[in-house]
């Protein structure tokens, strides 16, 4: 998918809707916190939907993508809320540091090396932190039927989540449903859901 493209028309109702009900689910990871992550990062954070809903609720929210209009869209949007605890980063400033919580959402279902991604994240994390990863469950490539050039996977089972997770290190799993809805492609309505993984 051509990210650049699409940045500037990103943040339809449908995405903003969504972006407001999973970082619901995403505070309720750390609710068990005395206080609020110090520092979050939110990776592959696009125009930076779920970023800016993420910003009362951590004191620092820090935004990669690897998509140079994404950012530009994101710095806008930081700009004209005065959003002073969120910063979109490049990718060596991302590296440069440590975070309580990663956070990626619809993301690593584009990439091919999942485990290796998540790998490269785990020592990003402070002591005690904790990944969140959102993305689809397994589907029939219905989701990307618009996509002809899409080459990514058609979502995970809940399973390959787990053997992922695990075979990286973390602990702590837990796996549940974050979110349920429909896309529209080819003229119906694709049902889909996504999952929400948890891990220290």
């Amino acid at each position: 998918m051509n990210f650049d493209g699409a940045a500037q028309a990103w943040d339809t109702p449908l995405r903003r809707a969504r972006a407001e009900i999973l970082a619901a689910q995403i505070c309720g990871v750390w609710k068990d916190r005395p206080d609020k992550p110090d520092s979050v990062l939110d990776f592959g954070c696009g125009s930076g939907l779920i970023a800016f809903e993420l910003r009362g609720h951590a004191g620092m929210v820090y935004g990669y993508d690897p998509s140079e209009e994404m950012g530009r869209v994101f710095e806008a949007k930081r700009e004209a809320l005065h959003a002073d605890n969120v910063r979109f980063v490049d990718g060596a400033e991302m590296r440069s540091r440590r975070y309580n919580a990663i956070v990626s959402s619809m993301v690593f279902h584009h990439i091919r090396d999942v485990a290796g991604e998540i790998a490269s994240l785990k020592p990003l994390l402070a002591p005690g932190g904790r990944f969140i990863w959102i993305d689809l469950d397994r589907e029939d490539g219905s989701f990307h039927a618009e996509e002809p050039g899409f080459d990514g996977h058609n979502g995970f089972g809940r399973d390959e989540v787990l053997r992922i997770l695990t075979g990286c290190g973390f602990r702590e799993v837990f796996i549940r449903t974050a979110f349920e809805g429909e896309k529209p492609a080819n003229g119906r309505a694709v049902p889909y859901s996504l999952f929400l993984a948890a891990a220290r």
